[in-house]
């Protein structure tokens, strides 16, 4: 805090009228919603020209101490030594638990021997039970009783008012926090009355900007693995051909990827903040947007935190983002607490967006929420012929339940070779020496590809050799003295017996070294990488990769694979469907036959062999589970081509079943896994 100088001149003494107007002055101002720091430097204003203080200061209650929350002429209470503030925290501390104002004489306040000596008054003040705090007003030494008195009950009315002026505030701040209960409460509800996407995005967007209060909320989803402007507030539809929600829709794709919050200030430095693959979609919307500040909040659900899960909520457990809050500003920038109540806003809106594309993804949806809609549909619930049509539906649905159709359960994967082999960094080094260079060169089996330069084996080998030439020198230096030496005297046997062991220990000294060179040479040769099978280089661009590159023990360096042989499909199946997979392969006994086509070339359909299917899940990637198979497919010398990597769509043979069951057995999945369970 600032130190304030001391008043120098006198007051006059005040007058009972003049005491009674400066209380109903402070009084008033009390009553009023002003700011904290206003309302105390007044009242301490008010206190020392009353009472012709040298200072006051006031005290907040902070868990078991006590901390300076404004002070006036007391500068120095804010630069108390260690050795003062213990005695300090002690005096206010007896004040405030005894509830009882206290009078200090100058010999027992702190301050003797800085200031000049005064009588400090400490008086208690609470607003609540559990806020409360001392006003400790500093008087002059040479105040009469009389009139410390005086001072000492006008000091008591002014922590009065202050506890009166807290209680107000803390009444205020529960108030504005009951409205904006309400307000959230009004919110939610209005979120979550109509199940639509549409009419929930436009909820979210124009009560969210009321609740957030800023200029426009934008809200987007993602709808197969695109983004799109679901709603915009104040706006009855997104044209999304506009340039702006463009590139909002490719800004919201590059937050995703991020899955974190991203808040731009025009204001801040931006290149602390922003990462990379963000940078640039940022500055292409907000150059056409004009955002002074903007926010992108992904709508993300909580990880379930217990066995009990709500049915609607079965991806609650998926970490990627399906939604995007987008907040801007556009002539201001927004106090902090803007991102508190877009944190709020996101975390009711999420759970009503994953709702309502839940509810879309349900197969007939639309069909039925169109007949739900039509008056005609809802005047023929009423009339007799209604039972007619139900009648032909529940024949026809009859009908489809005992013709049978082929079920097919599709899943995608690529097309790679059979013989495919990855090289991997047997250790630590850099890369010294690169014998291929880009993609598709034929290498044969130990064949060297590359070669590392690990310096730590280096050292320790120059290391090694000195060791050990030092030590065969030792031991033959040892040998020459040894057969030197006479035998004439005890002293001489005496000393032959030292070198024949000491020859000894350099022997096996020597042994030891020699295995550790021995092994330090294996390792050294296995920096010195072979392709492991005759085929060529898949990896591209070897050169750019890895030339004169650090790399790191088991990193992936490159791709070998025998294009000449065989090929196969490797496939991912959704998990929910790999029931139809297996129970079909324990019926039929044999592979089961698939049909699959590649992207690159649609219009040629191709047949294959289901070999073998994983025993496990995979769930890793932030992706659905899958369960990995491998097809081998009929015509071999058509696969060898194309390309190793080819994106393919593939349709398993699952056998015979009802056509109703072929037809909708993804709802009866969905029935008994978000409805039923």
């Amino acid at each position: 805090m600032p130190h304030d100088s001391q008043p120098t001149h006198r007051f006059p003494p005040q007058s009972s009228s003049e005491i009674d107007a400066r209380i109903d002055r402070l009084a008033r101002r009390a009553e009023e919603d002003l700011p904290e720091a206003v309302f105390h430097k007044e009242l301490l204003a008010e206190l020392l020209e009353a009472t012709a203080a040298l200072g006051a200061a006031i005290w907040r209650a902070d868990g078991e101490s006590l901390r300076l929350a404004a002070q006036l002429h007391l500068s120095h209470l804010a630069d108390e030594s260690e050795q003062r503030e213990p005695r300090r925290q002690a005096a206010l501390g007896d004040v405030l638990r005894s509830g009882q104002p206290r009078t200090l004489a100058a010999r027992d306040d702190p301050r003797v021997g800085e200031e000049p000596a005064a009588a400090a008054i400490l008086v208690p003040w609470r607003a609540t039970p559990e806020e409360g705090g001392v006003l400790e007003v500093h008087l002059r030494a040479e105040v009469s009783g009389q009139a410390l008195a005086g001072q000492a009950r006008f000091a008591r009315v002014v922590a009065d008012l202050l506890a009166i002026f807290q209680r107000r505030r803390r009444l205020s701040m529960l108030q504005r926090r009951d409205q904006a209960w309400q307000a959230i409460d009004h919110f939610a509800r209005a979120i979550h009355r109509d199940g639509r996407l549409a009419p929930t995005a436009y909820e979210i967007a124009n009560e969210g900007r009321r609740l957030i209060q800023c200029d426009r909320v934008t809200v987007l989803v993602r709808r197969r693995r695109q983004w799109r402007v679901a709603a915009v507030s104040g706006a009855d539809t997104a044209n999304r051909r506009a340039a702006t929600l463009r590139h909002l829709e490719r800004l919201a794709a590059a937050v995703a990827s991020v899955g974190e919050p991203l808040w731009y200030a025009e204001s801040t430095n931006e290149a602390e903040t922003i990462p990379p693959e963000i940078e640039e979609p940022l500055h292409d919307y907000v150059d056409l947007a004009s955002a002074r500040l903007a926010g992108f909040c992904p709508l993300t659900l909580p990880p379930p935190t217990g066995d009990c899960q709500p049915a609607a909520s079965a991806d609650a457990g998926d970490t990627a983002p399906f939604g995007i809050l987008v907040v801007e500003q556009f002539d201001r920038l927004a106090p902090e607490e803007l991102r508190e109540r877009t944190a709020a806003v996101c975390r009711h809106a999420a759970p009503a967006v994953r709702q309502a594309l839940d509810l879309e993804s349900l197969p007939l949806y639309s069909v039925s929420r169109l007949l739900h809609e039509a008056r005609w549909f809802r005047r023929l619930a009423g009339q007799p012929a209604l039972l007619l049509i139900a009648a032909a539906i529940a024949a026809g649905l009859a009908t489809l339940a005992i013709v049978p159709a082929t079920l097919r359960i599709e899943a995608g994967g690529t097309l790679q070779p059979e013989v495919r082999r990855q090289v991997f960094a047997p250790d630590d080094g850099i890369v010294e020496s690169l014998f291929v260079h880009e993609a598709g060169e034929k290498v044969a089996r130990g064949e060297t590809l590359l070669r590392l330069r690990n310096l730590p084996l280096q050292y320790e080998g120059q290391r090694l050799w000195g060791e050990l030439e030092t030590a065969r020198k030792q031991l033959s230096s040892v040998e020459a003295e040894r057969l030197a030496a006479g035998r004439a005297s005890r002293e001489d046997l005496r000393q032959a017996a030292l070198r024949a062991a000491e020859e000894e220990t350099l022997k096996k000294k020597i042994e030891g070294l020699s295995s550790q060179q021995t092994l330090l040479e294996r390792l050294e040769a296995e920096l010195q990488i072979a392709s492991p099978i005759d085929g060529e280089v898949l990896t591209w661009d070897v050169k750019g990769l890895l030339e004169a590159r650090p790399v790191a023990r088991g990193q992936l360096l490159l791709t070998v694979a025998d294009l000449t042989g065989g090929w196969v499909l490797e496939l991912e199946i959704p998990d929910d469907r790999i029931a139809h997979v297996l129970a079909a392969m324990r019926s039929s006994g044999q592979p089961l036959a698939v049909r699959f086509i590649l992207a690159t070339a649609p219009e040629e359909h191709h047949s294959g062999r289901l070999e073998r299917v994983s025993p496990a899940t995979d769930s890793s990637g932030g992706q659905s589970p899958t369960v990995s198979a491998v097809v081998r497919p009929d015509n071999q010398a058509a696969m060898r081509l194309l390309r190793p990597g080819a994106t393919v769509t593939a349709k398993i043979d699952c056998g015979r079943r009802s056509v109703l069951y072929v037809w909708f057995h993804g709802l009866l999945h969905v029935i008994r896994s978000r409805l039923l369970f």
